[in-house]
């Protein structure tokens, strides 16, 4: 069944619909991306998907190979560390901007977000949809809309990553305690604290990650 488009430029929404297949993993890393099939699904020409899928390609969403043609990026090891490193610098920023510029109703809803990450400690998936939105917020909060676009744009290439950090053991505990720091920090209009507690939050999120996605397999014991 094709998708009913609204009336928007058809090479942006055939994009967003395409973005936001992969940010959601329905796009899986690998995947191949055939202009008929995706122009069949959206209800369209192969002409914006060929669009689309040329402007994904140029933000590092899809790829393309002399044997498989376009495909949804797989990233490497290198690739994970850099995008962290990124974001571990603007999610400070973003932490900072919003205990300067955040309203009360911004606060409140935070700690909202809060309160509903402790109860879904024990799902992983509620977790990491909660996890999404807390930081959305964040962004939101820093009243930086220039911020917000670059944070928004490194969140759908971290979607290309398989899993969530949160299947890692004793993450999402871990997850919810830094929270609460940089909430505390914006609540308490410290920037620096805010900063430094987002910026401890990423490179904790950072090993989580590497260690879900490039740890080394145990060795197989030898048979006597």
């Amino acid at each position: 069944m094709s998708v009913l488009l609204p009336s928007a430029p058809r090479g942006q929404v055939v994009l967003d619909q395409i973005r936001q297949a992969i940010g959601e993993g329905r796009l899986r890393p690998g995947d191949r991306l055939r202009e008929a099939e995706i122009a069949a699904w959206l209800g369209v020409s192969r002409t914006p998907v060929r669009e689309a899928l040329k402007r994904l390609q140029a933000d590092g969403l899809v790829q393309s190979t002399p044997w498989a043609g376009m495909t949804v990026t797989s990233l490497d090891r290198g690739q994970v560390i850099e995008l962290y490193v990124m974001r571990v610098e603007l999610e400070g920023l973003a932490a900072r901007l919003a205990a300067e510029y955040a309203s009360d109703a911004e606060i409140a809803a935070l700690r909202d977000h809060l309160d509903r990450a402790e109860a879904a400690l024990d799902d992983a998936a509620e977790s990491a949809r909660l996890n999404r939105g807390f930081h959305a917020a964040i962004y939101a909060a820093s009243h930086n809309r220039y911020l917000v676009q670059t944070l928004a744009g490194l969140s759908t290439t971290l979607a290309l990553l398989p899993d969530t950090t949160y299947a890692v053991p004793e993450r999402p505990a871990a997850a919810l305690a830094e929270h609460r720091a940089i909430v505390a920090a914006i609540w308490a209009n410290d920037g620096a604290e805010a900063e430094a507690a987002a910026r401890h939050h990423m490179r904790g999120a950072r090993r989580a990650r590497l260690d879900l996605s490039f740890r080394e397999p145990a060795p197989r014991p030898v048979e006597a």
